[in-house]
């Protein structure tokens, strides 16, 4: 028999309360391969072109998925909610649109707005003709098989949207696309998408690479951090140890000013990045941060200093995403992103160079990353 694949909303959903902790249960069936998080917000009053930036996304604030006592997916958090924006500039750089029907350049006048957050696990959103793939097995959530599979909502403030026009309340409803199957079944769909002939190079330790002989799948563990320096810094000199322990796909920063209410995106802190291998004495990339934030689409509403741009928008400022799988040397890490497995802390470091930066200022950090996974496909 074939796999079944669905996309289905589930019954339970979380109600928004100002700064607070919101858990809503996820259905346990099948492998998750991709969630869509959507926010009901119900502002105050209408919103208009007066708006503060990304006054959408930043009400999601952090989201993070859960089961069995581990983490799969979660965001940045801090208090200024950028942790929703972030996702929501990589969910357009990955081609999943614009997440809100109404994306001009002055925000829309309706009183109900529903943003909404994709969270895809795998590493194959899109087929290789272009079709949509939602059921990507290259990385996939358990939530069928572990215990107590939940979703945790951190909110903002009530003035996170705006100072006059504040959130009066939020309904976040959850879709998950999932693949349901015997073992066997799944194995076989499994090995139609491409994903058995990566699960083998990884047993067997192709090109050199750490074998692991009892893999049946991977899962995402993604990581989020908050830098807060207190100065500017030359010559690549604020460094971080990159999260290790498994296959890093992408890691981005977004860059915030501490100004007013809230903060604000800035383009003029992080100036240039590099990534270095130490133990090796090599950068695999060392460039102005201009090229790495030019990669995103066009922006929406407003943009990072809080003015309406002339024309169209450009690619927002503060948010610069490195993808690591064009770098990788072996045909797996092309694929799943650079492979940290058995490395010690230390092994990579991310240097970035500060430009304008004074106490206040934070930087949030996401590391998309996929561990290996040994356990069940199926619970028949």
């Amino acid at each position: 028999m074939a796999v079944k694949k669905e996309s289905l909303r589930q019954t339970t959903t979380g109600a928004w309360a100002a700064s607070s902790t919101v858990t809503v249960l996820l259905d346990r069936i099948g492998l998750v391969t991709r969630y869509d998080v959507v926010n009901q917000i119900t502002p105050s009053a209408t919103l208009l072109g007066d708006n503060q930036p990304d006054a959408l996304w930043r009400p999601f604030r952090s989201i993070t998925f859960q089961a069995g006592g581990a983490t799969y997916m979660t965001l940045p958090d801090e208090a200024g909610g950028h942790g929703g924006t972030l996702q929501h500039y990589l969910n357009k750089l990955d081609g999943f649109g614009a997440g809100y029907v109404h994306q001009l350049i002055v925000a829309p006048s309706q009183t109900l707005y529903v943003p909404r957050l994709t969270f895809h696990c795998g590493v194959r959103p899109w087929k290789r003709n272009g079709d949509p793939n939602p059921f990507d097995l290259t990385a996939f959530m358990p939530s069928g098989i572990e215990s107590s599979p939940q979703l945790t909502w951190l909110t903002g403030a009530t003035t996170l949207m705006d100072d006059a026009v504040t959130t009066t309340s939020g309904v976040l409803t959850i879709t998950a696309h999932r693949v349901l199957g015997t073992t066997s079944d799944i194995m076989e769909e499994m090995a139609k998408q491409g994903v058995s002939q990566v699960l083998e190079m990884i047993r067997q330790g192709h090109q050199g690479i750490l074998p692991d002989p009892n893999i049946t799948g991977l899962v995402p563990a993604w990581m989020g951090q908050v830098e807060s320096p207190t100065a500017s810094v030359t010559n690549y000199g604020l460094e971080q140890d990159m999260q290790l322990g498994g296959f890093i796909k992408r890691v981005t920063y977004l860059a915030q000013d501490a100004t007013g209410t809230r903060p604000v995106r800035a383009d003029d802190e992080i100036t240039q990045i590099k990534l270095s291998i130490p133990e090796k004495g090599v950068s695999i990339f060392q460039y102005d941060a201009e090229l790495a934030g030019g990669r995103l689409p066009a922006g929406d509403f407003l943009v990072a200093a809080d003015a309406v741009p002339l024309g169209l928008n450009p690619a927002p400022g503060g948010i610069y995403p490195l993808d690591l799988r064009p770098y990788g040397p072996t045909d797996v890490e092309q694929v799943l992103g650079l492979d940290t497995r058995g490395r010690q802390t230390g092994y990579a470091k991310l240097g970035r160079t500060l430009g304008t930066n004074v106490s206040g200022d934070d930087l949030l950090n996401l590391t998309e990353r996929l561990v290996v996974y040994t356990g069940r496909l199926s619970n028949s």
